[in-house]
């Protein structure tokens, strides 16, 4: 445990940035979460034992058991996790470690953080590790029936049976948060209190207490000064057993309830659930994963969770459970952990995100596949390139064929970044054993469109040519009509780029519909739903969707990755989205005005190529000539710029002159197509609509 205990810390420095970088070594603390004794030290203590029993020991007990050296006595205390750490890595400043059972890791974050406080460290690592799996931990914790008979951790489930078992090792770099920024460090996220306490006097040491649990809460929450309405997400200490989850469930629901949060507003679930219940580094493993939850902007789900602890009411419950990830749009993002252990020691601390740093450009690391480009002068010069790597690939897979210590993405990098000259294959894979099959059948010159194998000079992969003569296979987007919008979509978008939030903070009221919480029966999907069909919330989340897609700015990652179509085409809801798409209006402008109206067609003017159907419209003059009707009624297009207003709404005199001033300056730019008139039909193309008290609306506005 000491060896890799080092070796996480080692990582956890590097990724600081400080595995060759020099910071002052003197100042740099190590504080570990642990507990005493491990199985090396049960097997010396047989080795002591046996011979008082028997005497002389068995020739094959002998050679099984380990003997004693000069590094046995140092290599059994869990104090030399951190001395070792300290020692190898050349800190200078205090080591040691504390035990607070399945707290110990957040009682060792209490501990660095004061250090920082009082102004004795400017670096700490604080960690946990935890690898008792042997068979006396099993009987210990199953004298207190607290492990699963089914082997699974279902946190807060109703059928929750107990914990399962986990080992891990977690460590983190803290530094205070002016030394942070001064040094331009990476900042994943902000500390602002971590607070402990005692359960008091108790019917017994092992069984959790409410009120014990609460104190911890309020003083993390004071001291933070965070009220608990900002709190987005809340890692529980969630070990799945009975008593466990009903009073930790009431702890945080009485503390929230009373605070006035409403219902469903915060996230709870915890690491435990896909994990297991690692004891000694189970809080700072819940501390990393909502760390890394404020970094990125996801709120991450919960498994194992099939029907909720009947303890939670979820109309009434400030609290609601995920089953996947869901953006959290937040600017400012907060979140609660808790880890809670033996003895009635109880720890709570408050996170927040760092608001100051920029956003990670993706939300996850591991992507449904990867794209491999190779380049060469010729095709000969890429098979070259394809031998190779086929060769280093097959080398991979031989040594680490589930990939975990190469991940496919960096090999996707390396071979895109290589080579010169145009792309003469191109390869999409979803794994390294999915690459190697695929660089054989691109060397044998067999590309497959359908199973991602594209070589230049494949005629067959490329699109007809069009009107214009032109070759090459064409990006086109649908944008779909009312009927299409469902719970959730779109979120593995969201989640994945980071840089598409504005969209979701304007259209807030409308969020809780687009990402509900998980649904336990049939009628709760069914409501959600019926929620997200209403045409007040289906047209706005359509838009949402479709903006998410294609809008231009520049902080949004699939513009920025080439995502602008050559073609594109709307279903009758997907029409305003597509007018807006074509004009470059602020999307914020429908979003404040509540649910946008029926939408126009986009029709092409004669001699117009078709090519960008979606030319923008300049205030003053129109570039392009996009004209927009629905049905025979000229309508409004939502977006700004040339295209003259068709009257005012009746009730809505100021925006209407204003939009008709706004009309009235582009000259000579569009003209709304005027409808045939058919028999028994007036000009419009229907019966004019009434507007409020039967006033017709005026058609005094220029067209």
């Amino acid at each position: 445990m000491q060896l890799l205990s080092l070796e996480v810390a080692a990582r956890a420095l590097a990724d600081a940035g400080y595995a060759t970088r020099e910071f002052d070594r003197e100042r740099a603390s190590v504080i570990f979460g642990a507990e005493s004794g491990n199985e090396l030290a049960g097997a010396y203590g047989i080795r002591a034992f046996l011979p008082q029993l028997f005497g002389d020991v068995p020739p094959s007990l002998e050679d099984w058991l380990p003997s004693l050296t000069e590094d046995s006595f140092p290599g059994v205390l869990s104090n030399v996790i951190a001395g070792r750490i300290a020692n190898r890595l050349d800190l200078g400043g205090v080591n040691y470690t504390v035990d607070a059972a399945c707290a110990s890791s957040l009682a060792a974050l209490d501990a660095a953080c004061k250090e920082l406080r009082s102004g004795r460290s400017d670096l700490v690592l604080a960690g946990g590790a935890d690898l008792h799996n042997g068979l006396n931990d099993y009987l210990l914790f199953a004298s207190v029936h607290a492990l699963s008979p089914t082997g699974r951790c279902r946190t807060f489930d109703a059928s929750a049976d107990g914990i399962a078992l986990g080992e891990g090792i977690a460590c983190v770099v803290l530094k205070r948060r002016a030394d942070a920024e001064r040094d331009g460090d990476r900042i994943y996220a902000i500390v602002d209190a971590v607070a402990g306490s005692s359960d008091g006097r108790h019917l017994g040491l092992t069984a959790p207490r409410k009120e014990g649990q609460q104190r911890a809460v309020h003083r993390a929450l004071a001291q933070s000064g965070v009220a608990p309405a900002t709190i987005g997400l809340v890692e529980a200490h969630g070990t799945g057993t009975v008593v466990g989850d009903r009073t930790e469930m009431a702890t945080l629901t009485e503390v929230f309830a009373e605070a006035g949060v409403a219902p469903g507003e915060v996230v709870l679930g915890s690491v435990k659930s896909q994990i297991g219940h690692t004891k000694c580094a189970a809080g700072l493993a819940g501390l990393i994963k909502v760390a890394k939850a404020v970094h990125h902007g996801v709120l991450p789900p919960t498994i194992n969770l099939v029907e909720p602890n009947p303890y939670y009411d979820a109309d009434t419950s400030p609290f609601r459970f995920l089953d996947r990830a869901r953006p959290w749009a937040e600017e400012t993002r907060r979140a609660g952990v808790s880890a809670f252990g033996f003895g009635g020691t109880n720890f709570h601390d408050v996170v927040s995100s760092y608001d100051a740093g920029d956003r990670p450009a993706h939300g996850v690391a591991t992507w449904p596949a990867e794209l491999f480009l190779v380049r060469g002068a010729d095709a000969a010069d890429a098979t070259r390139t394809l031998d190779q790597l086929a060769a280093t690939v097959s080398a991979v897979v031989d040594a680490d064929p589930d990939g975990q210590r190469h991940a496919l993405r960096d090999l996707a990098a390396t071979v895109c970044r290589s080579g010169s000259g145009p792309v003469q294959a191109a390869i999409v894979a979803d794994s390294l054993a999915d690459l190697l099959a695929k660089l054989d059948q691109a060397r044998s010159g067999a590309a497959d469109v359908r199973t991602g194998v594209f070589l230049a000079g494949d005629q067959a992969q490329l699109a007809p040519a069009d009107a214009d003569d032109r070759t090459g296979p064409v990006v086109g987007f649908l944008y779909p009509g009312q009927g299409s919008q469902r719970p959730n979509m779109l979120a593995e978008l969201f989640v994945t780029f980071g840089g598409l939030d504005d969209l979701l903070r304007l259209g807030d009221r409308w969020t809780d519909r687009l990402f509900p919480p998980a649904a336990f029966t049939r009628e709760a999907r069914a409501a959600q739903q019926e929620a997200i069909t209403a045409t007040e919330v289906a047209q706005p989340t359509l838009g949402i969707a479709s903006l998410a897609l294609t809008a231009p700015r520049p902080a949004r990652r699939p513009a920025r990755r080439g995502g602008r179509p050559q073609l594109r085409r709307a279903g009758r809801a997907g029409r305003r989205r597509h007018v807006r798409r074509c004009h470059p209006a602020r999307p914020e402008r429908r979003s404040r005005r509540g649910h946008p109206r029926r939408g126009g067609q986009l029709r092409r003017r004669p001699g117009h190529d078709g090519r960008h159907p979606a030319h923008p419209l300049r205030r003053g003059g129109a570039a392009g000539g996009v004209a927009a009707a629905r049905g025979g009624q000229p309508q409004r297009p939502e977006a700004g710029g040339g295209v003259g207003s068709h009257g005012r709404r009746p009730g809505r005199r100021g925006r209407s002159r204003g939009r008709r001033r706004e009309g009235q300056a582009a000259t000579g730019g569009v003209r709304l197509p005027q409808p045939a008139r058919g028999p028994g039909r007036r000009a419009a193309g229907r019966s004019p609509r009434l507007g409020r008290r039967g006033r017709r609306p005026s058609r005094s506005g220029p067209t």
